[in-house]
């Protein structure tokens, strides 16, 4: 990788993998490519990114995929916004005691609901937490290139 992609770019990453896209960074110029992954968007037609999946597959060691972080991150990351509430205590309890308990994604998901500005703080630290997570994988292939 020629250079280290940008705050914005990183960022770009994160959402389109949190939408349900696969990202593919060009290991020389850093260019990103994303095309639907069909597990996440079931009804995706990949004909509207074929030009994208012709790029890719005509020139895959060209380019480092990215991963999607799994639902196990996505638990620890929920676990690290409820242990951060130490102003709010009550919620911190609701949220400890979904996440013990059986379907913790769904329970965690309608009692942060509950709360407008809760709920904002929890979109905003799930999408720094996956920012995060996108810049060490980047980071990760980019001192894998330079070895």
């Amino acid at each position: 990788m020629t250079s280290f992609p940008t705050p914005e770019k990183i960022a770009e990453i994160a959402e389109e993998l949190s939408l349900g896209f696969r990202a593919f960074l060009h290991k020389k110029t850093g260019e990103t490519v994303f095309i639907p992954n069909e597990l996440d968007i079931a009804d995706a037609d990949l004909t509207l990114w074929s030009d994208e999946v012709a790029l890719v597959e005509a020139n895959p060691s060209d380019y480092e995929e990215i991963e999607k972080w799994t639902s196990s991150d996505d638990f620890i990351v929920m676990e690290n916004f409820t242990r951060q509430l130490s102003q709010n205590k009550p919620l911190r309890q609701k949220l400890s005691n979904a996440l013990n308990e059986n379907k913790p994604f769904r329970k965690f998901k309608a009692i942060i609901q509950e709360d407008g500005e809760q709920l904002k703080r929890w979109y905003l630290f799930q999408k720094q937490c996956q920012i995060n997570y996108v810049k060490n994988q980047l980071e990760l292939i980019q001192s894998q290139e330079e070895d």
